[in-house]
């Protein structure tokens, strides 16, 4: 059995694997794990061969379209926005923690004088009490840290968002993507020269 859905003015059939593949991705299961069970068949094979089909068929435009159609009701439940994920990971790759300490003592500043984009980049604050240790004042001394979300992560999320970063799936037998240096030089000789970028140099020089 098939599903025909409309999208953007147009008639999308999928057959019933690929919309259980769909319905399994947009309930929160990763994509191996929703290929296996709607692909069974996949169950015997390498988890290389599984993740490779299934970034194949999750990028499929009609898989993509249906996808988001499935994901749309709770997204918009919860009020949770491109945008809004955006500026969140905006606030992660632009955190700079030295709005968090006083400019004049370098004391750690209360959270509720953070700037807005600063709190949100953090992820925890743990205060610890050193045992019998008192300040010059008699009051008891502490350890604090602050914490921010992954910043190398964000810095990564936000490159593929900007399309200066992508993912390749490479497909074929093992060990059929080696080659040497000298011979990957050869190959994009070879082919700058049909494509005419490269001339070919004569004979002895």
């Amino acid at each position: 059995m098939s599903r025909v859905s409309e999208t953007g003015g147009r008639m999308m059939r999928m057959t019933s694997k690929q919309e259980r593949f769909a319905q399994l991705v947009a309930s929160g299961k990763s994509q191996a794990e929703a290929y296996r069970k709607a692909y069974p068949v996949s169950q015997r094979w390498a988890s290389s061969a599984v993740h490779t089909q299934a970034s194949i068929l999750a990028a499929h435009s009609k898989v993509l379209e249906r996808i988001a159609e499935l994901q749309r009701p709770g997204l918009e439940a919860v009020q949770l926005t491109v945008e809004g994920v955006l500026r969140e990971l905006h606030s992660v790759v632009h955190s700079d923690l030295r709005k968090a300490f006083d400019t004049k003592t370098g004391a750690l500043l209360p959270p509720r004088l953070w700037p807005d984009e600063l709190a949100r980049a953090m992820c925890s604050v743990k205060v610890v009490e050193m045992a019998k240790q008192k300040g010059p004042d008699g009051q008891p001394m502490y350890v604090k840290e602050v914490k921010v979300w992954d910043k190398n992560s964000a810095i990564e999320k936000a490159m593929k968002r900007l399309g200066l970063l992508v993912d390749r799936v490479e497909r074929g037998d093992p060990g059929a993507f080696s080659e040497t240096a000298e011979e990957l030089r050869a190959r994009i000789k070879e082919r700058s020269v049909k494509l005419g970028l490269a001339k070919v140099a004569p004979k002895g020089k």
